[in-house]
């Protein structure tokens, strides 16, 4: 897999899809695992984190961003402003 032809984003950009993510991470040869959060409670969503960083395996944890936004009407709307991932 040539990264440079089925990467498509160039710099500046607004985000990276998860499959970006997950090409970058093949491509160093690292195993990653990824998991839903909806449906989990705060509880094991903690206790989750913390098994992994206690291993010393890393956490990348991804997003959407929203924020409110003024409609011409004047009333606020939740927008979503873009995907986010932090570690």
């Amino acid at each position: 897999l040539d990264l440079a032809d089925s990467s498509g984003n160039g710099f500046p950009n607004h985000e990276l899809s998860n499959e970006q993510i997950q090409r970058a991470l093949d491509a160093e040869g690292l195993r990653y695992h990824a998991t839903q959060l909806r449906e989990r409670s705060s509880d094991w969503f903690a206790h989750y984190v913390a098994s992994h960083v206690d291993s010393n395996l890393p956490v990348i944890l991804t997003g959407m961003v929203y924020g409110l936004e003024r409609t011409p009407e004047r009333k606020w709307e939740v927008v979503a402003r873009g995907g986010h991932a932090i570690t």
